[in-house]
């Protein structure tokens, strides 16, 4: 019965792009973001929302306080055309479940308050979810800083991006919410995120690939956010050290895998060449991500190690369905 459900959700969306024209689709769009003492990017973050080049009408803010302490939810009611929502249970993604629950849109495009999304953003997002066959975009995500390291790693991880969501491989895949946007009939039949620390949204779309299709996920990289906390390489270190931590606590819950030596150099053959990188920029790319590499096994070591102390105590992992 779900089966047919979601085939028959799945044809009503056919149907509709069938019968409007692709440039004038009309989608209706909400776009959730959620915060926590946010007040450093809020107010960037917001201004790239309400100057989105999609019609005003097509379009709705929700912006999902966590209990904030700071001026966060002062800064965000400065805003008409923001809706301010409170989650008083702490957690990120349940604060991003209460905006599902709120949202009016059939599209759901996820930012975060320290990202600035481009100008058409949202109207490329629509654009590519003007197919039928695509259920799922996680799209571009820039740098604050213009470095060259910073640049190097942001081309690198792009690349990656593209990499893993043109493979045909569901355990490769991963999502992040920084800039992603979701039909909203899959979370009406997968569930909502799951309530973790970090990894949810990877998990999402790691099961949109394996219980829908690949080919129904989709690397957008003309819907573009620029990450403003993302202006030191250490930051990007930090970064990978918690995704390896919080991947073991993943792959408890649904299988997946990291990509392996080949298609990771594989990956960085295709950086550089699309860059044209001289050999000695090259080479400060590899030895970079070579130490990020090596923060993710840190990070995947502190877990293991954690996971073993607290063995005979475990309350169970939270179910996919």
């Amino acid at each position: 019965m779900d089966g047919l459900r979601f085939s028959c959700e799945a044809f009503i969306v056919a149907l509709l792009v069938a019968v409007f024209p692709k440039e004038g689709i009309g989608m209706f769009v909400s776009v959730i973001v959620p915060m926590y003492n946010a007040e450093r990017y809020l107010a960037a973050c917001l201004e790239g929302l309400v100057s989105q080049d999609y019609p005003s009408s097509d379009y709705e803010i929700l912006l999902v306080d966590n209990q904030s302490t700071d001026r966060s939810v002062k800064i965000g009611r400065r805003y008409q055309r923001v809706t301010v929502l409170s989650e008083p249970a702490p957690g990120a993604y349940l604060a991003r479940n209460l905006g599902i629950k709120a949202a009016r849109g059939e599209i759901l495009a996820f930012t975060d308050p320290d990202c600035v999304p481009a100008a058409s953003w949202i109207r490329e997002i629509v654009s590519a979810m003007s197919d039928p066959g695509i259920d799922l975009v996680c799209g571009r995500r820039l740098p604050a800083r213009r470095s060259f390291l910073l640049a190097s790693i942001g081309d690198y991880e792009n690349t990656k991006d593209r990499f893993v969501m043109e493979s045909d491989d569901p355990e490769l895949y991963y999502g992040y919410t920084s800039n992603m946007a979701v039909r909203r009939y899959l979370f009406d039949r997968l569930g909502p995120f799951l309530d973790l620390p970090r990894g949810a949204d990877a998990l999402f779309v790691r099961q949109v690939a394996g219980e829908r299709s690949c080919a129904r996920i989709r690397y957008l990289a003309s819907a573009v956010v620029t990450h403003l906390e993302l202006d030191r390489v250490s930051v990007y270190y930090k970064k990978v050290f918690l995704y390896g931590r919080h991947r073991q606590r993943a792959n408890t819950i649904l299988r997946t895998r990291p990509l392996n030596l080949v298609e990771r150099m594989e990956i960085y053959r295709r950086t550089v060449t699309a860059g044209r990188y001289s050999l000695v920029q090259s080479a400060f790319l590899l030895g970079t991500l070579g130490l990020g590499s090596l923060a993710w096994f840190v990070g995947s070591v502190t877990a293991q190690a954690g996971k073993a102390t607290a063995s005979g105590h475990s309350t169970g992992a939270p179910n996919v369905r």
